[in-house]
């Protein structure tokens, strides 16, 4: 996750004005007409006109509709500036009820690679996009927005590609302002087919080809056929073995790696989804529960292949204009829906995803314990950079943080689970399976206790500092020797907050709902805070070098195969410091020479 830094705009000034009038679920926003009832998503300035990083991270969700002092309003655009300087969000999916885009709104933004303007767009400002990373971008209305000569001046040589619907390439290249774009090209002009099926390949992790229409359908825009849940088989039986119904995590990794927005296509509404200028359109074709027609051309629910907890239900992807929701479950037996194929033509096992085992540096502190902590965040290139985020007892970083679609939770009892004492067999600290650390980095690697965080507090000092452009505290060790943790807040539902706190997870949970943070800001810092364990934190790894040998002997006629030096480096005899011997039985063992 890379950090990219504008330097000729001031970060920090004393005083700021703040040009919006109230904040809703960690976004900013101006009321644009009382009477109206609407809003644009509003810039944060300086007293004196000077812009600062705003305070958005990762991938941003703008609803459809927010609500303050009781009204709810209609979120119809973007603001001047609202954006820019976003040097740390990667992407920003923009609502259908969205009209016009300011002056300027997404300039500097140097992590983001793509955009889509939606449907209902008419007014485009200039230089959305200046000096901005971004590449991609794709226009669902077959009519250019109006533009200006200077909305799409980028102060950058990169290749732009704008995409377009079919049939639109000549009208975009005569527009105004987006004849400025070299590149004009079709929405999903290389398709290719199996068994005479028409797919197309997004490059996700597991490989996966997403079907370009429903099952039964001839079109992209089609519903197709409603399939009783039972009746899933009838995709492979019909379009061939290469085919088949998703799964939970097939749409989970779709939702994860790629763009998506609630659009109209040939006068049909859905969400278009993709990425690298490939993409599908899953149409709002409803349901037919009890044999009634319902929904139809408002929302989406599409069959996964995995069945619910409840006896008799099974787990669906819905859509509406608010979001793209994996976690409900439906009565099979009453409802039938759309299925769109994928061919699962790649195995990909979630609990195969661990990094190499000696990939990361450590930082010794001269702690009692002997306990060696990493100098990075999980997820993270960079001491300075925050990571990626996790929900306790999770070993996948998310875009959406929330109760309903939390691992631990079972939603039918409506109860936590295996860390909660309201389950049979709960547990007070994570076992290594959902240890993300461990997970990622290997099995020497984990989640630090409570107790590992409170030996830090009492044996190092500790200052809050900024370091690269990045606020946080350092902890030094009797030693001398460092290591910084960013202040970088937390997730909750698409949004991370960021608000010069630090929250870190520990190994250990504590009542039902919570688990114990690290937690640090300016001022204070604590060992022991408690917050609900489904929103997303950050995770800093730590070795524990007294849970296996240290400064144990050793003979490698007995069975010692390889030694590697924490750097990952192969060595012929011990280092000084850590070294991880790969056993021929296949365990590992950990031995410090000091």
């Amino acid at each position: 996750m890379k950090k990219l830094l504008i330097t000729f705009f001031a970060t920090c000034l004393p005083l700021a004005l703040y040009a919006y009038d109230f904040i809703y679920d960690g976004i900013m926003y101006s009321i644009v007409s009382e009477s109206d009832q609407t809003v644009e998503v509003a810039s944060r300035k300086e007293s004196l006109g000077m812009v600062v990083s705003n305070p958005y991270r990762g991938r941003v969700f703008i609803p459809s509709s927010v609500y303050n002092d009781g009204k709810q309003y209609t979120v119809v655009g973007i603001g001047k500036r609202a954006f820019i300087n976003c040097i740390n969000v990667s992407s920003v999916s923009l609502p259908l009820t969205i009209r016009y885009i300011k002056d300027e709104a997404f300039a500097l933004c140097t992590q983001m690679n793509s955009i889509t303007i939606p449907f209902f767009v008419t007014d485009i400002g200039v230089k959305i996009f200046y000096l901005s990373s971004i590449s991609e971008i794709v226009s669902t209305n077959q009519y250019p927005p109006v533009a200006s000569e200077e909305s799409f001046v980028f102060g950058v040589s990169n290749n732009h590609v704008l995409f377009v619907p079919k049939g639109s390439v000549f009208d975009y290249q005569n527009a105004n302002g987006w004849n400025r774009i070299g590149n004009i090209l079709e929405i999903n002009n290389n398709n290719y087919s199996i068994n005479g099926h028409d797919y197309v390949d997004f490059g996700l992790p597991s490989g996966r080809l997403w079907a370009v229409t429903n099952f039964g359908a001839n079109s992209q825009e089609e519903y197709g056929e409603y399939i009783n849940w039972e009746n899933k088989k009838i995709v492979s039986d019909t379009w061939g073995n290469d085919w088949t119904i998703p799964s939970r995590h097939d749409i989970n990794e779709l939702l994860e790696y790629c763009n998506f927005t609630l659009t109209y296509q040939n006068g049909v509404l859905g969400y278009q989804i993709g990425r690298h200028g490939t993409f599908i359109f899953l149409p709002a074709a409803g349901l037919i529960r009890d044999g009634n027609y319902s929904d139809q051309g408002e929302c989406l629910y599409y069959w996964t292949k995995d069945k619910g907890k409840e006896n008799g239900y099974a787990y669906f992807l819905y859509g509406d204009k608010v979001g793209l929701d994996n976690n409900s479950t439906s009565n099979y037996s009453i409802d039938l829906m759309p299925i769109r194929p994928v061919v699962f033509n790649a195995t990909y096992d979630e609990d195969d995803e661990e990094e190499p085992i000696v990939s990361h540096d450590y930082v010794d502190l001269g702690l009692p314990s002997g306990n060696l902590w990493a100098k990075t965040n999980v997820g993270a290139e960079n001491e300075f950079d925050y990571g990626y985020f996790y929900a306790f007892g999770e070993t996948r970083s998310k875009d959406y943080y929330h109760l309903e679609n939390y691992k631990w939770y079972d939603q039918v009892l409506n109860q936590y689970t295996k860390y909660s004492s309201e389950y049979s067999f709960a547990l007070p600290w994570l076992l290594n399976e959902d240890d993300v650390a461990t997970k990622k980095w290997g099995d020497m690697w984990h989640t630090p206790s409570h107790s590992d965080y409170h030996e830090l507090l009492e044996q190092c000092t500790s200052k809050w500092e900024e370091k690269n452009g990045t606020w946080g505290r350092s902890f030094i060790g009797a030693n001398g020797n460092t290591i910084f943790f960013p202040a970088s807040g937390y997730t909750y539902s698409y949004n991370q907050y960021v608000n010069e706190l630090g929250y870190y997870l520990t190994s250990n949970t504590e009542v039902n709902q919570d688990c114990i943070l690290f937690r640090f800001s300016a001022t204070e810092i604590s060992d022991y805070w408690l917050n609900v364990k489904y929103q997303g934190y950050s995770v800093r790894p730590v070795i524990r070098p007294w849970e296996t040998s240290i400064d144990g002997k050793y003979d490698k006629k007995k069975g010692t195969d390889q030694i590697y030096n924490i750097q990952g480096v192969r060595k012929t005899v011990l280092s000084k410091g850590l070294n991880i011997i790969k056993m021929k039985n296949g365990q590992i063992r950990k031995i410090i020479k000091k």
